[in-house]
């Protein structure tokens, strides 16, 4: 993680922004201290920070939380995306790296799971809509590993909806913090959703192009690759095809493009910051494709 990155797409001075970064430090220390401490020793460098640990400060424009709930809601979106992203590794490896991830992915769950229960009390309808969402969450890797495949010929609205579902954990944690800001209209978290699933779309689009040979060799459904075999379904070498490239390039732009004007209408905030720099890597794609 660029914490100078992150830093300015919060728009925080360097204090405020070290005072969160040390919270979700001592978290670090704290989690690895109680829950391994057989294995761990003091100052060692167990878990890192994400630019979603932050999250609840790229909304914090339009979600405003005071600042004992922030706390809580740092701590409960560093475990749940560190989490999510620990399972996704694995999954993507179908290995176990090194012989404490499993126990780890486990006991991050588990603190993931306490916290948000803490968090959310009794709203059980808002409990039942974030399960619904791990459900789609799950559904999609399970389609990435074993369902969808280069043999068949999808609708693009079974392709679009792959991608949302593998972001879906994202809308999940902005239900989290919409309870702790009874003023947040309905309307504002519907365009933060919709802008989450734009970004989803485009997002993937731009990962498939670059790691399509790698997802391949991995046994993963990549978009590209499905793409480039639609087109060439007796070729036996996956290779760069300038028409799929460009297609994908055109699909992410569109995406991303439709995240950011999602929230024209809502004040500016770090999560807008962040749509409009990764917005810009389709610059580098495009520079690529015509040197």
């Amino acid at each position: 993680m660029e914490k100078e990155k992150v830093q300015s797409y919060l728009r925080l001075s360097t204090p405020t922004f070290k005072k969160y970064t040390d919270i979700l430090m001592s978290e670090n220390e704290r989690f690895a201290s109680s829950r391994f401490g057989h294995f761990y020793k003091d100052g060692e460098h167990f878990l890192g920070l994400s630019m979603y640990s932050y999250y609840p400060l790229f909304f914090r424009e339009v979600i405003q939380l005071e600042e004992t709930y922030l706390e809580k809601l740092l701590k409960f979106s560093h475990f749940h995306f560190l989490s999510l992203f620990l399972l996704d590794q694995i999954y993507d490896s179908n290995k176990i790296r090194n012989s404490y991830e499993m126990i780890v992915l486990v006991r991050l769950y588990q603190e993931a799971a306490y916290s948000m229960k803490d968090l959310i009390g009794k709203h059980e309808d808002i409990m039942n809509l974030i399960e619904v969402n791990q459900i789609h969450n799950d559904v999609s890797m399970l389609n990435e590993k074993y369902v969808l495949n280069y043999n068949q010929t999808y609708k693009e609205s079974i392709i679009k909806e792959y991608c949302m579902n593998k972001y879906i954990y994202a809308k999940s944690a902005l239900q989290v913090y919409s309870l702790f800001d009874h003023t947040v209209k309905e309307d504002t978290l519907d365009k933060l959703n919709l802008s989450h699933d734009f970004f989803a779309i485009g997002r993937q689009y731009l990962d498939d192009l670059l790691d399509y040979e790698e997802d391949f060799n991995e046994g993963g459904f990549n978009i590209y690759s499905y793409h480039f075999y639609q087109k060439h379904p007796t070729e036996s070498l996956l290779e760069e095809d300038d028409e799929v490239v460009a297609y994908m390039i055109s699909e992410a732009e569109k995406y991303l493009k439709n995240a950011v004007v999602t929230l024209d209408d809502l004040p500016v905030t770090g999560w807008k910051r962040y749509l409009e720099s990764y917005a810009k890597r389709i610059s580098s794609y495009k520079v690529k494709q015509i040197g």
